[in-house]
């Protein structure tokens, strides 16, 4: 038997969970394999903030219980629970605009509502439309949810690595996933070796 392609990450997640829930309006057995994928979503980009974090034990960055997993990230950035926005300006322009969006703990709490749906049905479950209405309204908004914790290219919250001398500059430490325009851009940047200043700003993250 060969290997089968299994897209991994938490866009992949996403996209089949948004497929699923589509599906499902036609056929309710969709509903459980989209809060399968769903969760698997939520889980995956909690492990991609914490994957390039040199400071983080790996054995918390191959974690799976999305609680433990929010803690680590919080704990990795400092308690930062914000939208970090970051802009790259260059001879007065902004070049790249970018921003960090995090896995908000109401959507980790929706994530681990979901394992509810991941075991066989009870006598009493899901027999009422309310119940099902329910169910549905927290896939809707999970996707809603993730949607924004994917849609930043920023893998952290930016850190600034403290220095052990007086009078020593400080450097800052980010991670991007950039579109191939942008990563010739920054390659450009640094080529003609010019001058690059970051604008800093947060705000709240989006909720329900």
């Amino acid at each position: 038997m060969e290997a089968k392609k299994f897209f991994r990450g938490a866009v992949n997640h996403l996209s089949r969970a948004t497929d699923l829930f589509a599906r499902a309006q036609s056929n309710t057995d969709c509903y459980f394999y989209c809060a399968l994928e769903l969760r698997f979503g939520i889980e995956s980009r909690l492990r991609e903030y914490l994957q390039y974090q040199s400071h983080v034990a790996q054995k918390k960055k191959n974690g799976w219980q999305i609680a433990a997993l929010g803690r680590d990230v919080e704990q990795a950035f400092y308690g930062c629970t914000k939208e970090v926005r970051v802009e790259i300006w260059s001879d007065g322009f902004p070049m790249i605009r970018c921003k960090y969006t995090p896995v908000t703990p109401q959507l980790r709490a929706i994530g681990e509502q979901l394992g509810n749906y991941l075991h066989a049905p009870k006598t009493d479950d899901l027999r009422e439309m309310e119940q099902w209405s329910d169910f549905e309204s927290k896939l809707d908004l999970g996707l809603r949810l993730l949607t924004y914790s994917c849609s930043g290219i920023l893998l952290g919250v930016p850190l600034v690595s403290p220095s052990a001398k007086k009078g020593v500059n400080k450097t800052a430490n980010m991670n991007l996933s950039l579109s191939p325009d942008q990563n010739d851009l920054m390659k450009e940047l640094y080529r003609q070796k010019k001058q690059i200043e970051f604008k800093v700003s947060y705000g709240d993250p989006v909720s329900s």
